[in-house]
């Protein structure tokens, strides 16, 4: 088995690194989901434990 070739002019400078960096998550990345719904109050959602569906008001607040 023969060992496999890797250019090091992609990884010159910086510039070029961040543009074949891996791709990367952070905090700032996520979002939050808020359900809404048309009813009164606030709702569980069953399948999604610690999620609810809000109405307008209770959203709004």
């Amino acid at each position: 088995m023969s060992t496999p070739i890797r250019p090091r002019r992609n990884r010159k400078n910086s510039v070029v690194r961040d543009f074949h960096r891996e791709t990367w998550m952070s905090p700032q990345h996520f979002v939050y989901p808020l359900f809404v719904h048309a009813g009164r109050g606030v709702q569980p959602i069953a399948s999604m434990p610690g999620s609810m569906r809000y109405d307008l008001e209770s959203l709004r607040r």
